[in-house]
């Protein structure tokens, strides 16, 4: 699959790419951001809210910060025999501590980070067919910030599956295992997630590579290769 980079305004439709085998096309959503400014922690008379009054008053702002991003995207994915559509919606949920000194210098540290990507693929071929729902989460505390975090712990391990009711197809992530380095050796490098495995019943159905952009299908049955396929494309269209 070559990637559609970017992000376009709402309804834009653009065609997906794929190497062989199938044709998409993209619709985009809308994409929301917010953030919600806690001056209080803990209640107006808590003694957290009263240390931040007094430092307030030496001119040190210091404020709770929850962020919010929501995408919206679906994408239709056919090959010679069927067609169906996906729908994603992709939430991730930050909390951070915001400082703000003398309103000259500011930094925030992030101190939380939640993302739950969601996806229901549903034949346009078949309306008997029961549709398919992905799943991918990740959750953690970042008490010495983010990007100290990934420095010491690497990427936040995100994992999911793939569903309709009868089978369950587990996604688990690959991680990159090692780095070239300019004398030629290997070595080590930081917990780094390249891409995801989708495993049934012990057996590995497909793999996505995020660095790359690309898929492939094992051999498995036509309903299994095409769910696969459509669980990759949300996944590398959601990094776009």
């Amino acid at each position: 699959m070559k990637k559609t980079k970017g992000k376009s305004l709402v309804g834009t439709k653009r065609t997906i790419l794929y190497d062989k085998l199938y044709e998409g096309k993209l619709k985009e959503g809308w994409t929301i951001t917010s953030d919600i400014i806690d001056k209080t922690p803990g209640g107006f008379f808590s003694q957290e809210t009263m240390e931040r009054s007094i430092y307030y008053n030496l001119g040190v702002k210091i404020d709770q910060v929850s962020s919010k991003t929501s995408d919206r995207f679906q994408f239709n994915l056919s090959d010679s025999s069927q067609e169906w559509i996906g729908f994603c919606f992709q939430l991730y949920q930050g909390k951070s501590t915001s400082y703000d000194f003398f309103n000259e210098v500011n930094f925030s540290r992030g101190n939380a980070q939640r993302s739950d990507f969601k996806a229901r693929f549903i034949s346009l071929t078949d309306s008997l067919t029961s549709p398919w729902n992905l799943e991918m989460h990740y959750e953690r505390e970042t008490p010495k910030g983010i990007i100290q975090t990934f420095l010491s712990e690497g990427m936040a391990i995100e994992t999911g599956q793939i569903s309709n009711g009868i089978d369950t197809i587990i996604i688990s992530p690959i991680f990159v295992k090692g780095g070239k380095l300019d004398n030629g050796q290997y070595a080590d490098v930081i917990k780094i997630i390249g891409g995801y495995e989708f495993v049934l019943n012990n057996k590995t159905l497909g793999i996505v590579d995020m660095y790359n952009q690309s898929f492939s299908v094992m051999e498995s049955k036509d309903e299994h290769r095409i769910i696969i396929a459509a669980a990759a494309t949300a996944l590398l269209l959601r990094a776009r």
